[in-house]
């Protein structure tokens, strides 16, 4: 009826009129006289449901096919002329997908895309007749490819050569074939410039294949051997160390754990879970852990940045900080580049990509962690340092994690700076402080032992305590704040060794966790009450979270509260003020969130 009400206007003969059987509306007679909500509930758009249905239905794979056996089939019979084709909506969206070359994914996005045709809609049908495969899916591997005809600049036409020689020939000229000999680049290959390769890598089931083949036609060319260094790789077997195989039902999908966790995650395992040569068995729980651990890690740090960046800052010249925190962090990425450097000139992967691990993680737990205050209050050397450790660290990711590496420069570099951080200089080596690397690390064992005194007694870390006694160890001076900080403490007391063997005994009323760490679990009325003034802080930065609020976003604090919640806030006003990003506190009756402490309620509500 369509198409004879549109011939009427356009002046064409009804009886000219072609019906073709592959243009009807999708067939379900599982569903005849149902709606398409009841239809897409037993169908819902998965790509499985595209390619197969368990009953008389016709699937959208179905559909498209003999849409585009119509589409193909114009194409050979009316070359140059004007088709009007008059179809319903789902053949009508799958001429489109299929003239694409689209995949069951792609078809569905272009649904969700709001590119589907609507009732009485004439679009122009934009067809070239692609490489596909027998669901019309662009595919340029043979026998598909070989359909196609290339366009010579003489005028003639191109089409492929089925038959050709041994591939392994092929590969085993690479050496030579690279520069394009022997037809370019003679001098150079003969007076061995481009001869044998600097590197190549391939897995050991190539052992009698292509590295066999370099050497064969290497020894034939009278060049002797064909490279000066190869990374032999391993296979990749299931979690349970089975090889893959369909048959057995163990075989992942790569694009798929690519989609769910980013290329360079899966690069950064295959690195990292043992040497090149060695087996690995893979198993989706670590490199989920790896991702968590290392890219959502960065990523945050980089967040965290950004947050409280200054552009101003970047430009300059990285220059030594004052502070012992900023010259640690240094030393660190100081010694994972001389790390990185001497590995890699060796071509050995595991090491670096295990020491950017840990660095990543000293990164996010301590430096930024330990810097958190000077950064949001705008300390320059604090911002200083993280921007070019995020620079350095991007150079020395490249090799093993292109694509992150890469985003990072991107979201960071300057006017100054190489469009890509592929095409930047290799980081400096500058011999890294191995004396201040050991004594941080003497730090943080003192804090994890204090940390584990305070978990022994249940006393949280929000809550004060009046002093630590530590056993004096070079530079601990340098590193007392620090400590007074990461376990909450007012005082720092340094004892010296008693005797060889270190043994100092506990006093009464103290906990000891180590020869090195004596912890002084009394807690007075005052460190009492600054205790709860820190979980009423944590409370209120909890309430802001959840309100979506960002940093920069100023409040004003109302709450109702009894006389001795009121003391507290006032006496703690100045520093609450500044904790939680509030203009005022105001004390008054309202509807709020309750939060207890100890025997104080608080009502609080935030207005922004």
């Amino acid at each position: 009826e369509t198409a004879s009400v549109v011939a009427d206007i356009i002046g064409f003969d009804n009886d000219s009129i072609i019906v073709d059987d592959r243009l009807h509306e999708m067939s379900l007679p599982m569903h005849e006289g149902k709606t398409w909500a009841e239809y897409h509930k037993d169908y819902p758009t998965t790509v499985e449901s595209f390619y197969h249905t368990e009953d008389e239905n016709e699937s959208h794979n179905d559909t498209k096919k003999r849409i585009m056996n119509f589409i193909y089939d114009l194409e050979n019979k009316y070359k140059n002329k004007n088709i009007l084709i008059v179809t319903h909506g789902g053949p009508a969206w799958l001429a489109l997908a299929g003239s694409l070359g689209y995949d069951a994914k792609q078809s569905f996005d272009m649904v969700e895309g709001l590119i589907y045709p609507k009732n009485a809609e004439a679009f122009e049908l934009d067809f070239t007749p692609l490489p596909h495969n027998e669901n019309y899916e662009l595919d340029l591997h043979r026998p598909y490819i070989d359909e196609v005809e290339l366009v010579c600049e003489c005028g003639g036409n191109l089409k492929r050569e089925k038959e050709v020689m041994d591939v392994w020939l092929d590969s085993g000229t690479m050496p030579f074939s690279q520069s394009h000999y022997p037809f370019e680049n003679k001098d150079l290959i003969e007076k061995g410039g481009g001869y044998p390769a600097d590197f190549i890598s391939e897995a050991m089931d190539q052992t009698r294949g292509w590295f066999y083949t370099l050497h064969a036609v290497g020894i034939l060319m009278g060049k002797g051997k064909a490279y000066k260094n190869v990374i032999c790789l391993g296979l990749l077997l299931d979690a349970n160390g089975k090889k893959m195989s369909k048959s057995l039902g163990n075989v992942v999908d790569p694009i798929l754990m690519m989609d769910k966790y980013g290329a360079d995650t899966l690069r950064m395992w295959m690195y990292g879970v043992n040497q090149p040569g060695e087996s690995k068995s893979f198993d989706e729980k670590i490199v989920s852990e790896l991702h968590n651990k290392v890219f959502n890690l960065l990523y945050n740090v980089l967040a965290f940045y950004e947050l409280y960046r200054d552009t101003n800052l970047e430009n300059d010249e990285y220059k030594n900080s004052d502070n012992v925190l900023d010259q640690w962090i240094i030393a660190r990425l100081n010694e994972i580049t001389k790390n990185a450097t001497s590995n890699l000139e060796e071509y050995k992967l595991l090491d670096p990509v295990r020491s950017i691990r840990e660095f990543i993680d000293d990164l996010s737990t301590w430096f930024v962690r330990r810097s958190r205050e000077r950064l949001k209050d705008g300390d320059v050397e604090a911002k200083k340092t993280l921007y070019f450790v995020l620079k350095t660290l991007a150079k020395l990711m490249a090799p093993f994690a292109p694509f992150s590496a890469d985003d990072i420069w991107q979201k960071l570099k300057n006017n100054n700076d190489e469009e890509s951080v592929h095409l930047t200089e290799w980081p400096s080596l500058d011999n890294p402080d191995l004396n201040l690397i050991e004594e941080m690390q003497k730090v943080r064992d003192v804090v994890t032992l204090g940390l584990q005194a305070r978990q022994k007694e249940g006393i949280p870390v929000r809550q004060p305590l009046n002093k630590i006694s530590v056993v004096s160890f070079i530079g601990v001076e340098k590193y007392i704040e620090i400590i007074k900080d990461e376990l909450n403490l007012k005082e720092i007391a340094l004892m010296h060794q008693l005797n060889e063997n270190g043994d100092i005994k506990a006093m009464e009323g103290k906990v000891i966790m180590d020869t090195k760490v004596i912890l002084d679990t009394h807690i007075t009325e005052d460190l009492r009450i600054e205790g709860q003034y820190r979980e009423l802080v944590r409370a209120i930065q909890d309430m802001r979270k959840k309100s979506g609020l960002s940093p920069s976003d100023q409040i004003t604090l109302e709450v109702s509260v009894g006389v001795k919640g009121e003391e507290l806030i006032n006496q703690f006003k100045i520093e609450l003020l500044k904790a939680v990003g509030s203009k005022d506190i105001k004390i008054k009756e309202n509807e709020g969130t309750e939060v207890k402490i100890d025997d104080l309620v608080f009502i609080i509500n935030l207005v922004k």
